[in-house]
């Protein structure tokens, strides 16, 4: 039988497409972050049909991914783009995957993350401006994610019961969170606004 057309641009949009409605909203923009980082290393190649697409143009772009990122990003990208051609394969664009005959690049091992020392994090506080002095607070005292705190509304924050309020984007777990008295000094001092889903 003959095999179903479309470049490799519009079958991974379209896939992509697909991934909204099956994942997580951060997934699903970490999905088109890796395809779109893809599309432009392969450039012009992307416009032709996803049956040329070869391991060799994945390899090359996984190869310039890790060059100018980090070879985790360059992996998780050939790991995407294997996960697309899969369903290119079952739904009839290409006769193989091409992306399955990439090989991932080792990664040295990494250092041992540890946690910032009492000075340390004195000088971070130092140095940093208003809004970035209660980032780092509400990470120290609260143990959030970087993400988690940034999205921070006026509705997450309970100042009479000194409690944050919120779901974890990761893990999707309502979490009560005691708010610690220097945390909440930073808090008090912030100009509270009208709208409570305005970012804190």
């Amino acid at each position: 039988e003959n095999l179903e057309a479309s470049s490799t641009e519009d079958y991974l949009r379209n896939w992509l497409k697909r991934k909204q409605s099956e994942s997580r909203e951060a997934t699903a923009e970490r999905y088109a972050s890796l395809v779109q980082r893809f599309l432009d290393r392969i450039g012009a190649k992307a416009k032709r049909d996803i049956m040329h697409l070869s391991a060799k143009d994945i390899s090359k772009a996984r190869d310039e991914v890790s060059q100018n990122l980090t070879p985790s990003t360059a992996n998780m990208m050939v790991k995407v783009i294997r996960t697309a051609l899969n369903q290119a394969l079952r739904d009839g664009f290409v006769d193989t995957n091409e992306a399955s005959r990439v090989t991932l690049i080792k990664r040295l091992k990494k250092a041992k993350r540890r946690p910032f020392t009492k000075p340390e994090i004195r000088k971070l506080l130092k140095v940093a401006d208003f809004e970035w002095r209660g980032i780092i607070l509400c990470g120290l005292y609260t143990g959030l994610r970087i993400s988690d705190i940034a999205l921070l509304t006026w509705e997450n924050l309970d100042l009479v019961n000194a409690v944050l309020t919120l779901e974890s984007r990761k893990t999707e777990r309502r979490m009560d969170i005691p708010i610690a008295p220097r945390l909440k000094q930073y808090f008090d001092e912030l100009p509270a606004g009208d709208d409570p889903s305005a970012p804190l």
